[in-house]
Formats: structure tokens, sequence, C-alpha cells
């Protein structure tokens, strides 16, 4: 198989089918659909070249890089614990821990995982969903629970959880700069373990309509945004915008 072949069969292999078909179809400008020149082959190979690079994480030959995921040391979270962090205790889906790692980027907040995790740190679907932004994520991963809070020893832990009470609404919660807002895995929750501890916050996000819960990501996404106002992140004006 020729080079240009084999980045082709990367480019599939990496895209499912859907994603696939959607990138061809951004990727050919040919004038007339009925025209399938090799000048027109070509233009939506290398056009869909582009596209796939922003879409997929860095490959080595066709094989996800398992260092794109940068583990920090216990050293690193101890000096990050001062801020507002996630924690996600035993996540199972890739996409959404993916997805939770790129809103982190995007706010310089620091994330921790808690095993078990429901997948590898070089799954593919978590990758992509983070796409070329695990650079800039602080991800921190701990053995258990009690690691985790034997080692960063954080000031305190904000519990979402729909088992809290009425009156404990996230919206309605005072947060402090070094809250590790703490979000259970996606079937399961948070465990005994945690909610039977007085000494942990508890808050819900509230749903009245006729749904069981949230996806995970919107859910860190809703919390974390109001924990960065609430304590006046520098990113952050008083009425919620972006300062520049």
């Amino acid at each position: 198989m020729t080079m240009r072949g084999n980045l082709w069969q990367t480019v599939r292999s990496q895209i499912s089918r859907p994603s696939f078909g959607m990138l061809v179809r951004q990727s050919i400008r040919a004038p007339c659909f009925g025209v399938a020149c090799n000048g027109h082959r070509l233009a939506a190979y290398h056009r869909a070249k582009c596209i796939a690079s922003r879409w997929l994480v860095t490959t080595t030959n066709g094989q996800v890089d398992p260092s794109v995921v940068n583990e920090w040391s216990p050293k690193d979270a101890i000096k990050a614990k001062d801020n507002v962090s996630v924690v996600l205790f035993e996540p199972e889906i890739p996409p959404n821990t993916g997805t939770i790692a790129r809103q982190c980027a995007a706010v310089t907040t620091p994330l921790h995982l808690i095993k078990p995790l429901g997948f590898d740190l070089t799954e593919k679907r978590l990758l992509r969903a983070g796409l070329d932004y695990w650079q800039h994520v602080r991800v921190f991963v701990w053995e258990d629970w009690n690691h985790f809070v034997s080692t960063v020893q954080p000031s305190r832990c904000v519990l979402v959880t729909k088992k809290a009470g009425e009156d404990h609404l996230y919206h309605h919660f005072k947060y402090e700069q070094g809250d590790h807002l703490v979000f259970g895995a996606e079937t399961r929750g948070l465990p005994p373990l945690l909610m039977d501890d007085s000494n942990y916050n508890k808050v819900r996000i509230p749903m009245w309509g006729e749904v069981r819960s949230l996806n995970l990501a919107a859910s860190v996404s809703i919390v974390l945004y109001t924990a960065l106002q609430g304590v006046g992140h520098t990113g952050m004006k008083g009425d919620g915008s972006c300062s520049t």
C-alpha cells in the first residue's frame, strides 16, 4: 500500500464511520458531484487530512501515542491544592473524562482521577474527546480515595450528588479557593464511604424533568464555572463573563 493509502487508512481507523463520512463530505469542493476526476479526489484527500489532523491526537504508525496524557506528580498536586479542582471518582466512560479534561484545560483547573478507572489513559475515545489540549491539563491519577486525601489533604471537598438535600443547591453554595469538586461514577454515583462522611459538603443540580441524571461532563461544566465565579477567579468578571 502507498504512503498515501496508509495515511488514509489511519484516518479511517481513528474516526467513527458517521464522522468519517462527514469529514469526506466537508473535504470535497467539486463543482459537480458527478465529477470523479483524480484532481478532485486528490484535493479531497488533502482536505480530509488537514481536517483529521485537528481531530486526532498525535499518532505514531497509526497508534495513539501513550504519552499524550501527562500524569503530574503528587508534589505538583500538593502545590495545586489551593486551586478549585475537579475530582472524578472512578469514572467509567472515556469520552466524558476527555471532555472534562478539555474543560479543565480551558480554565486551568487541576483534574484528579480516582482509580479504578473504567478505561486506560491510552483509550482512543478518551484522547479524542480531549483533542490536542492534553498538554495543557494537570492530570493527577490516584490509586484510591485514601491515597488522594492523605497526599493532597484538600481543605474542603464538595460532593456533587443528586442525593444532597433539596435546599443544598449548587448555585446557593458559597465556594472557596481550594475547594475540590467531587463527582461520582456515571452509573453508580458516589459511594457510602464519601456520602456518609459528615465532613464533606454536598450540593445538587436541580432537575424537574423526567430524567434520572445529567451527563457527567455537563454536570462538571455547570458546577465548575459557578465555583470559579464564586471565588472571584481572575478569568471571570463579576457578571460571569470572561475577562480579556
